[in-house]
């Protein structure tokens, strides 16, 4: 629903002079962003600020719907015009992570042969090959050279351990049922051989299948992982929904954390510490990816009640939002509460029907 208004007072050339503002990514990235973009961001900033484009541009918006204060806009004037382009961030990593050795132990193979070679570093194990970005659970890996055998916990070395049926003794006491030779039958407790132990009052171990030694190795868990971070280059900027329709990607290549350009970026910075921080011990980063998306935008600031208000136009479809003091609040109260009447009005028709 809209109604333009054409009973505003006539426009006043604004005494503002627009400033555009140049990004540290611009001058950190140079050439790898893409020159046909920033030429054009460029070009789009001077055109908005050339005569009193931006002033007529902001009118329009406002006076196009009822629902807006449109004679707020032509009240008051602007105290900054800044243009300047809007980053957007997303960092993709595949980090490999190499949990601390554990020992496991297994039954002696019947023939095990010692190997000479010293156990490698966790870090120095080979692993599966697995694509880039690829996610891989976590896996037992051998470390090669740290195999030993040790006496078994179990049986102390020895491969039996004594019954438990019969505590050793060979024999275990049952109850039987016995006939007399008048025919009466009596329970009566007799000793038989054991089962389990077959009489001999031991049992074979089976931790270390009757060996008295087990075989134990270390192992590691290995497992890759992959994330996705995003960030804005300004978390304070106005209408983050419209700016991450309107942008558009400027930057994707392969790149190094290390990389010291990115120290000047906090957004980056913070990406960074995201996907470093989770297994910053037991970790290391593979591969990463980061993706630069960018926007124009053109923050126009005011002093509306003294608090500071601002209209921005956003991206290259020149895309105009406001805050909230720039909406007339009273007609949209008028047409809500007509609208409840309405569905009121609707409601207890249907009910006395």
């Amino acid at each position: 629903m809209s109604r333009p208004n054409h009973d505003l007072t006539p426009i006043t050339a604004w005494s503002i002079t627009p400033e555009w503002q140049e990004h540290p990514l611009e001058a950190l990235l140079g050439s790898e962003l893409d020159p046909k973009y920033i030429a054009r961001s460029q070009a789009r900033g001077l055109a908005v600020h050339r005569s009193d484009s931006l002033q007529r541009m902001v009118l329009r918006w406002a006076k196009s719907s009822r629902f807006r204060n449109a004679q707020a806009v032509v009240e008051h004037e602007p105290q900054r015009i800044l243009s300047r382009n809007v980053f957007l961030y997303e960092l993709k990593t595949s980090t490999e992570v190499r949990s601390e050795p554990h020992a496991k132990r297994i039954p002696l193979p019947a023939r095990y042969v010692p190997h000479a070679e010293a156990p490698l570093d966790v870090w120095d194990v080979e692993v599966p090959e697995s694509a880039r970005f690829a996610q891989v659970k976590p896996t037992p890996i051998r470390i090669p050279g740290s195999d030993q055998v040790v006496v078994c916990e179990d049986c102390d070395g020895q491969g039996e351990l004594l019954c438990a049926e019969c505590t050793g003794r060979g024999t275990v006491e049952r109850m039987v049922k016995v006939r007399a030779a008048d025919g009466s039958v009596t329970t009566q407790p007799q000793e038989r051989a054991c089962t389990p132990c077959q009489g001999s009052g031991m049992i074979a171990c089976r931790r270390c299948n009757a060996r008295g030694e087990l075989l134990e190795e270390q192992l590691f868990l290995w497992s890759r992982i992959t994330q996705t971070v995003h960030a804005e280059d300004d978390p304070t900027a106005p209408h983050p929904g419209l700016l991450n329709q309107q942008a558009q990607v400027v930057f994707r290549d392969a790149v190094r954390l290390d990389d010291p350009r990115w120290k000047h970026i906090p957004a980056i910075v913070d990406l960074i510490t995201q996907v470093t921080r989770a297994h910053a011990h037991d970790g290391v980063v593979l591969d990463a990816e980061l993706t630069i998306r960018a926007t124009p935008l053109t923050d126009i600031t005011y002093l509306v009640g003294g608090r500071s208000r601002s209209i921005a136009v956003i991206g290259y479809t020149n895309v105009v939002a406001a805050d909230r003091s720039f909406y007339d609040w009273r007609s949209i109260a008028i047409v809500a509460l007509v609208v409840l009447a309405v569905i009121i009005t609707t409601a207890i028709v249907i009910v006395w029907r």
